[in-house]
């Protein structure tokens, strides 16, 4: 499976690994919603890139990756605006993927020669930043880390 960042129709994907036979759509909304659906063909930037990831794929994988004080309201946006992505994306939280990456790491699943080896434990405390139930106690937290 190869990973990279691919350019799509007026916007751009977070990230797409594909093979053969496969592409899977990982799109991050860490600040940002779904942007809106725009008018001229009814979609908006999940629907874009499902069918993107289709006209390769006949059942591309695709996640949204977000913060956990936020997992509701994209849901939500999710419903309201484009319904269909409901059951096509799945919400995974930064918490989660803190948990599965650490949890992976602990069990030596990663090569000590892969070439960020040495960040992973930076990429899941990121991660852990975000995994916070309501912005107040991310708010919290970056207050008591700017005061030490």
């Amino acid at each position: 499976m190869v990973f990279k960042e691919t350019k799509v129709v007026n916007g751009r994907m977070d990230v797409c690994a594909e093979s053969k036979n496969q592409r899977i759509v990982i799109e991050n909304k860490v600040l940002s919603g779904l942007n809106g659906i725009r008018p001229e063909d009814n979609t908006n930037q999940l629907s874009t890139y499902f069918n993107w990831a289709k006209k390769k794929s006949f059942d591309p994988l695709c996640f949204a990756v977000v913060p956990n004080y936020r997992i509701n309201e994209i849901k939500r946006e999710i419903i309201v605006e484009d319904p269909k992505m409901e059951s096509v994306y799945i919400l995974v939280s930064y918490g989660d993927l803190a948990d599965f990456i650490e949890a992976e790491f602990d069990k030596g699943m990663f090569s000590k020669n892969y070439t960020f080896y040495s960040l992973i434990p930076q990429i899941i405390d990121g991660f852990r930043n975000h995994s916070y139930s309501t912005k107040e106690n991310l708010y919290a937290r970056m207050f008591l880390n700017a005061t030490y």
